[in-house]
């Protein structure tokens, strides 16, 4: 079968892609309409954030103090790795219309944790590789490999095999994909601080704290990062949707440049 379209036996003509915003704002329908079942994986966050507030009451220098910082940043960091690997399946299986299964997934996840681990260790290594060689192929990098992890959840790569997946997401489209990749999260991290703004604002009227001359304080307030951290845990679900709805819409798109081609 001949397709109409025209295009070099060797190169693939491009797929259309969605906006940042489009993206976005189906993202936002989807986090909208199952808020409560995201929200309640990321709100896992609070156990280490509420850790850290009450460390603040404690000499910073004392060994007890430090010891627990770093159990807490340990927490914070497997708790986030664990919920985003839920919330990527969770996404995926409300697009595909699957029955959610919370045991089913929880159980998978934990079956993700080693694998993800593996790739996102390769990742950071290809990263910091480029960044000490000329700096511009640190940042090709982190386009290029964005995806891996995503990859390995969702399709079950592996290792390199989910990094050379993931580059092939960006193959003829690289700087479409940065727009993407950027677009998004910058979009929702505006609207956080606005969010963080206007609340610090709003706490400033009530007790009266001088939150205009926190940005010239050597540390800021312990509850204004308990603050942070909080709105934090509504965009991370948000966040965790755009990410997975451009991985699969740049999978689709690069299948159908595929059979283009094919065609």
């Amino acid at each position: 079968m001949f397709s109409s379209t025209k295009a070099s036996p060797n190169k693939a003509p491009k797929a259309p892609l969605r906006s940042p915003l489009d993206l976005l704002l189906l993202s936002l329908q989807l986090y909208r309409s199952n808020f409560w079942l995201m929200v309640g994986y990321s709100a896992w966050l609070l156990l280490p954030f509420t850790g850290y507030f009450l460390l603040s009451f404690f000499s910073a220098d004392n060994p007890l103090t430090i010891t627990f910082d770093l159990l807490f940043t340990i927490a914070e960091f497997i708790i986030t790795f664990w919920t985003g690997i839920i919330l990527v399946l969770i996404v995926n299986a409300i697009v595909e219309k699957h029955p959610f299964d919370e045991t089913g997934v929880k159980k998978y996840s934990a079956t993700l944790l080693q694998p993800a681990a593996r790739i996102l260790v390769l990742h950071l290594l290809f990263v910091l590789l480029g960044f000490i060689l000329l700096v511009i192929p640190g940042f090709i990098a982190i386009v290029w490999f964005a995806f891996a992890q995503t990859s390995a959840v969702l399709d079950g790569k592996r290792d390199m095999e989910a990094l050379k997946f993931s580059r092939s997401l960006s193959e003829g489209r690289f700087f479409s994909v940065l727009y993407r990749l950027i677009g998004g999260p910058l979009m929702i991290g505006f609207v956080y601080a606005i969010l963080v703004s206007l609340i610090v604002s709003i706490a400033d009227g009530a007790t009266g704290v001088d939150t205009k001359n926190l940005t010239t304080q050597t540390s800021i307030p312990a509850w204004i990062n308990l603050l942070q951290s909080i709105i934090g845990i509504f965009a991370i679900p948000l966040l965790a949707t755009y990410m997975t709805l451009l991985y699969k819409h740049l999978r689709e798109t690069k299948e159908t440049q595929s059979e283009k081609v094919i065609e």
